[in-house]
């Protein structure tokens, strides 16, 4: 059960038609200057941002000779390839194994039937409660728990010594501790025994790592230290074990060259996609001249076209999920900008009051919510309507997430404080010592 938060604390305000009713502290903020029929100009502060390389002509520009149909048919015999080398898998770890590797080089999609059998199979013969080899225990935890199955942490006991600590022998096992490693961060709450698992795998990966560089499993442990499988983009994740397998001896040839095959197949419809998305945009550049106005009506358009439509299908009248949804995120930008404009430092606290919202992840979750398809829970709307703690907690990672990797760049740029300077600030610590607590908090 979702715990529900409490709702912001703070008003929330209609968006403004025209700048003539922007709030005078607003307009105050901002600099103008007047032209020469004596018409006042907003100036604009700038982040000195370098010009955007995805012009609308760049982007007409891209090709791509993967959406030809000897590559999809090429794709379509790969595929049957491989899928007959599940009946070739001996044994429980060398199915898990595939299975991995699949995943990992973002071709699992392809297969749902075949993986879904054979955790299937797993899940029931309680194959993973006799096992006592490290490695297949773990990638067997991980693989069902990302998979949806219910599956306790009892079943790393047995690697555990009589005073609850996992044992040193374990270390003998480099690819078992990896393995274990990746495991750990699929824990829920409570789960002890999974933060002790991490500790002890964390500090004997970086040990091995020192003094080894080079071959395969290296390159798998500094990936995985840098930022676990769990966290990971898919996509990019596959670029790069795409890339790292070609340093892998005993992989099948059909299965690499799928994975290049399917990624650069993706990659040709994902640039259609762009182009699609982009000639939207070109379709207005010469429409009303007062660009926020032409802002808030195709804003405004869009969101009376999303719940019409979700109407027709649910009976339900979305539109007011979705207007507080943007109405709350331009209020946090309002903030911000008086923030900016006033030189003001907020605290920590007052900053993350308003900057979990300002990251936007509860306007796409509201979104995604209602474009998915699933079926439709009223009650669920209390979510949207309070923010529970989902979208709160989701919304702070991302941020915390995010100012970590920018902050930097912003300060020099003269952006306005984000959480890290806040905190400091704050506290008067060091950059570094806020740095190193910051990575701890969100990772």
């Amino acid at each position: 059960m979702i715990d529900k938060s409490e709702p912001p604390k703070r008003p929330y305000h209609r968006l403004p038609m025209t700048r003539s009713s922007l709030p005078l502290s607003f307009v105050d903020l901002i600099s103008t200057k007047r032209s020469n029929n004596n018409t006042p100009t907003i100036v604009r502060r700038s982040d000195n941002f370098k010009p955007s390389i995805w012009t609308y002509d760049f982007i007409q520009s891209l090709s791509s000779e993967y959406k030809e149909e000897k590559y999809l048919d090429q794709s379509k015999v790969l595929r049957e390839e491989v899928r007959i080398m599940f009946g070739r898998l001996e044994n429980h770890l060398d199915q898990l194994e595939f299975i991995d590797e699949l995943q990992r080089l973002g071709v699992a999609y392809h297969f749902t039937n075949e993986i879904k059998n054979i955790l299937d199979n797993i899940y029931k013969m309680d194959a993973f409660k006799r096992n006592k080899n490290l490695r297949a225990t773990a990638l067997e935890f991980r693989l069902l728990r990302q998979h949806g199955y219910d599956i306790s942490t009892d079943v790393f006991g047995c690697f555990q010594d009589e005073m609850g600590n996992f044992k040193k022998s374990l270390s003998t096992d480099v690819e078992g501790m990896l393995s274990l490693y990746e495991a750990s961060f699929h824990l829920l709450e409570g789960e002890t025994i999974l933060d002790e698992a991490r500790d002890f795998t964390s500090q004997f990966l970086k040990e091995y790592l020192n003094q080894n560089k080079g071959d395969h499993i290296s390159l798998l442990i500094s990936h995985a230290l840098e930022l676990p499988l769990h966290w990971r983009v898919p996509r990019w994740e596959a670029q790069w074990f795409i890339n790292a397998c070609d340093k892998k001896q005993n992989i099948s040839p059909a299965l690499i060259q799928l994975a290049k095959l399917d990624f650069n197949i993706l990659q040709a419809i994902y640039q259609d996609e762009l182009k699609y998305t982009s000639r939207w945009d070109l379709n207005i550049m010469d429409s009303l001249p007062d660009y926020m106005k032409t802002c808030f009506q195709t804003l405004y358009n869009l969101v009376d076209e999303m719940a019409l439509e979700y109407k027709k299908n649910n009976d339900y009248n979305i539109t007011p999920h979705l207007k507080k949804s943007w109405a709350d995120l331009c209020k946090s930008y309002f903030i911000e900008a008086k923030w900016f404009y006033s030189g003001y430092t907020p605290s920590f606290g007052e900053y993350m009051e308003n900057a979990w919202i300002s990251i936007s992840v509860h306007v796409i979750l509201v979104h995604a919510y209602f474009l998915i398809p699933h079926t439709f829970k009223e009650e669920d709307m209390i979510h949207f309507e309070e923010y529970s703690d989902i979208i709160q907690l989701s919304s702070k990672i991302l941020r915390l997430a995010n100012d970590l990797g920018t902050y930097k760049r912003e300060n020099e740029t003269g952006d306005v404080a984000k959480s890290i300077q806040c905190y400091m600030n704050e506290t008067g610590i060091s950059e570094e010592k806020a740095y190193r607590g910051y990575e701890y908090t969100v990772f």
